[in-house]
């Protein structure tokens, strides 16, 4: 596997029953499924390019709509070679992909873009990714996430989308979450956005390094169990893993 990962930009792991599936793109444009037979901690069993996009990859997010599962990619800078990428895996992740659509630069909205989060919100469907001049972006899909979307571009929100290095969505108790950690500003960030993903005006509230633990992440998960959220951080100056718990929901 050791020589298949080269400057992973994004990967996910699929509970797929029997067995566990993950797939991960390089930032050369190489997309990879992992499959694990024998238990996550074990070796995987099976490793087999899915795509090859010939592009500098830069984000890359994977969801399943209730029915199949899709596979989204932002790749290339310019407005000559920025797009977004979906994969439909109409037969199951095991198997190649029943499509593979190039839904373009978006009006070059994404153009450079990096980092990438999708979520269903009521009955549409949200992006959101950051572009090079540190503002988020905003995907429309509408109701379907076979639309060819729309992008928009809602700001830098007071420079504190500065160097993101990841995105989380979290739906709790009727109200959405953007989770976002700064490489350069050691600091994890939330911003509400209320009852809907389409508000325009979220508030942000600046967790910072955590009392210090936090130097310079690179990436952070958060999940829940029963009635409590947990999240883990990468703190890549200090080599560690910072965990975070919000007990009584955010």
């Amino acid at each position: 596997v050791n020589l298949q990962m080269n400057t992973v930009q994004g990967l996910k792991v699929i509970d797929a029953g029997a067995y566990h599936v993950a797939f991960f793109v390089n930032k050369d444009g190489s997309f990879y499924r992992l499959r694990y037979e024998n238990g996550i901690m074990s070796n995987p069993t099976m490793t087999q390019e899915v795509h090859h996009l010939y592009k500098n990859t830069r984000a890359f997010h994977m969801i399943n709509d209730g029915n199949v599962w899709h596979a989204f990619v932002i790749a290339g800078e310019l407005y000559t070679n920025a797009t977004i990428t979906r994969y439909t895996f109409g037969n199951g992740i095991l198997q190649a992909p029943t499509e593979i659509k190039d839904l373009g630069h978006l009006n070059n909205v994404i153009n450079g873009c990096s980092q990438l989060v999708i979520a269903r919100d009521n009955d549409n469907w949200h992006g959101f990714t950051v572009n090079p001049n540190n503002e988020l972006v905003r995907i429309n899909f509408g109701n379907d996430l076979k639309n060819v979307p729309a992008a928009e571009t809602l700001g830098s929100f007071n420079n504190n989308f500065n160097n993101v290095t990841s995105l989380n969505l979290i739906h709790d108790q009727n109200n959405w979450y953007l989770f976002v950690t700064n490489k350069i500003e050691h600091a994890v960030k939330q911003f509400d956005f209320g009852t809907s993903l389409a508000n325009y005006t979220p508030v942000m509230s600046n967790f910072g390094d955590l009392e210090e633990r936090l130097k310079r992440p690179t990436g952070l998960s958060i999940t829940k169990d029963c009635e409590t959220y947990y999240g883990w951080a990468l703190s890549e100056q200090t080599n560690s893993l910072v965990g975070l718990v919000w007990e009584n929901g955010m």
